[in-house]
């Protein structure tokens, strides 16, 4: 079998890492925009309120979606480096 590619191990931890920071910022800068909406209009409009939370929420589930994607590349490019590895010999006395 041939060896695993490196490119995958590292594609998947970028993922695995970036993706819920990204997610992360993304939440930040919604919350932001619906703290700023607030202030602006108050409570009297909250389906205003309401699309910046929405967005902070799809921005949240994305990027812990995509960061499992990630876990699973990972998980899986260990398991296979693991499964193709050689057994070395016992050593007999």
């Amino acid at each position: 079998m041939k060896p695993l590619p490196k490119g995958l191990l590292i594609g998947g931890l970028v993922l695995f890492l970036g993706a819920p920071m990204a997610g992360f910022l993304l939440t930040v800068l919604g919350m932001v925009g619906a703290f700023n909406t607030l202030g602006q209009n108050g409570i009297s409009d909250p389906k205003l309120l309401s699309a910046h939370i929405g967005t902070v929420l799809t921005a949240t589930f994305a990027g812990l979606v995509v960061g499992a994607i990630g876990l699973l590349i990972v998980v899986l490019a260990a398991i296979l480096h693991f499964a193709t590895r050689p057994v070395p010999p016992t050593p007999t006395r």
